[in-house]
């Protein structure tokens, strides 16, 4: 219901109540200004406590999608038809929302897909992109945790920082450029979750509170600063060469005691291609006197070494023996993805157990791997 005001240079739209599927509620006020209905132009306002303002899928704009529930001082409309700004100022999230920003679309955008213009006749010709109609967004949001934003890194393996978090951030989209996003959004928690496609294996590390995703501008210039925990159940006698077992025997039995093992990830640098860099250590450092522990911190500084117990850790949840190590193809350089170290695991002293777990005895990694004692 509305009472709506016509004259030869405006027409009044007065309070107008609008309800979007939920039911929620909001108010629209504003006018088209026109000159005998010729150079229309607009000039709306919608304000909320609590309304869906976004709605969309994948297929319906691969810049960002995703549902939202907000609240927001105003979300205006204006200017002429053909050079429409939509620009919404202090929306913050109001109910359980969700928001998708895909990496592999969002850095080469140059237009939004879910706004286009097409002329149709008898038959379809093929669509042109003109620039004669402009649309532009502006947005001014404060985050909070009612919202989850999904970073999706990989969209075919599942790859995904899901992370619920604090910030004010700026979103611009200009006519026929690319998103632009400034602000820093500060994690309370989450998850970085992969997939190593090879062996049909997901896993999730926690992200730790604190961690930051930093948006320079373009996305292109987006960077990570997360630390992240992946937290295994494994014993330390299994990086004991056969000489480390004859310490005390109170060192052996802690050591054939399964601990937990956390597997603490920094991810940091643009999004596009994060370094990353790991750190091993016990929950309880009750350990941190043992033989086994020493082993276990020594890997630190070998990253070989290192990159291998970490991937044995997430395929199997257990270390690779000493003499299963072999001599596997060692990762130099930064390290930009989990399945770069999952493949070297694999291709450097996994075999007997990746046959044992998949029950295919073709798949050969060409290293022995004899002294692992399963019925443990």
């Amino acid at each position: 219901y509305a009472n709506v005001h016509i004259s030869n240079r405006r027409i009044g739209l007065g309070k107008v109540l609008i309800q979007d599927s939920h039911t929620k509620m909001a108010f629209l006020t504003g006018y088209f200004s026109h000159n005998l209905f010729k150079d229309v132009q607009a000039n709306l306002s919608v304000t909320s406590d609590q309304f869906e303002v976004m709605n969309l899928s994948s297929y319906d704009n691969n810049i960002f999608y995703g549902n939202v529930i907000a609240s927001m001082d105003s979300l205006t409309l204006k200017g002429p038809f053909n050079n429409l700004k939509l620009s919404v100022y202090n929306i913050a999230p109001a109910a359980k929302s969700r928001i998708f920003i895909p990496v592999s679309s969002s850095s080469g955008t140059g237009s939004y897909s879910y706004v286009s213009f097409k002329n149709y006749g008898k038959t379809q010709d093929r669509l042109v992109k003109k620039h004669k109609d402009k649309f532009s967004i502006s947005i001014d949001a404060n985050l909070n945790t009612l919202a989850e934003m999904v970073i999706v890194l990989d969209q075919a393996n599942g790859d995904e920082i899901r992370a619920k978090g604090d910030g004010r951030i700026q979103m611009e989209i200009p006519p026929n450029n690319d998103l632009s996003i400034n602000g820093v959004y500060t994690i309370d928690n989450g998850t970085y979750t992969f997939t190593f496609n090879q062996l049909f294996i997901r896993r999730s590390f926690s992200l730790d509170p604190g961690s930051t995703i930093s948006f320079n501008g373009p996305f292109a210039q987006t960077s990570l600063s997360v630390d992240a925990t992946y937290r295994a159940k494994a014993k330390l006698s299994d990086l004991l060469t056969e000489a480390d077992k004859t310490y005390s025997s109170s060192d052996l039995t802690d050591a054939q005691t399964p601990q937990w093992v956390d597997v603490s990830l920094r991810m940091f640098g643009l999004l596009s291609k994060p370094t990353l860099t790991f750190d091993l250590d016990l929950e309880d450092k009750h350990s941190q006197n043992t033989v086994g522990y020493s082993k276990l911190r020594q890997l630190n500084s070998d990253p070989r070494q290192q990159f291998t117990q970490v991937g044995s850790l997430l395929l199997v949840g257990q270390f690779v023996p000493p003499d299963g190590i072999g001599s596997g193809v060692a990762i130099s350089g930064a390290v930009n993805n989990v399945s770069q170290i999952l493949s070297s695991t694999a291709s450097s002293g996994l075999t007997a157990i990746i046959n044992k777990l998949t029950g295919d005895k073709d798949l050969n990694i060409a290293v022995k791997y004899t002294n692992y004692n399963y019925t443990d």
